[in-house]
């Protein structure tokens, strides 16, 4: 019985003495673009635009929530682009950007924009 009380002793130094988790800081959201926007026909091209409130980050764009790829720091905006767009390219994007630094300060993901590619191949004019 004289075990239980040094436990607790024990088990509320340690939980005394572990760091409280501060909230993470983050940047605000950027936004998200395309031209052309609204519906391509397979073979387009598509620039996809994230704007940012910070100089000098790292862009990411995903689709359907998996990285497709990164920007190193150019300012606060960065292009993508798609070229000869294929269906399978459709679908819902988003974009963060985060600092340099490390730890990186994250920013919340932008508004999710839909990109569909639907419609007749563009054939090459011979």
């Amino acid at each position: 019985m004289g075990s239980a009380p040094t436990l607790l002793f024990a088990l509320g130094v340690v939980w005394t003495h572990l760091p409280l988790a501060a909230a993470q800081p983050r940047y605000p959201k950027p936004s998200i673009s395309f031209s052309p926007s609204g519906r391509i026909a397979p073979g387009m091209d598509v620039s996809i635009t994230c704007h940012g409130s910070q100089q000098g980050v790292r862009f990411k764009l995903y689709r359907a929530g998996v990285a497709r790829e990164h920007k190193e720091p150019t300012g606060s905006t960065a292009e993508f682009r798609i070229t000869n767009a294929r269906r399978e390219d459709g679908g819902s994007y988003t974009c963060t950007y985060e600092s340099l630094t490390e730890p990186p300060v994250i920013s919340f993901p932008s508004d999710p924009a839909e990109l569909v590619v639907a419609g007749e191949e563009l054939s090459a004019i011979a």
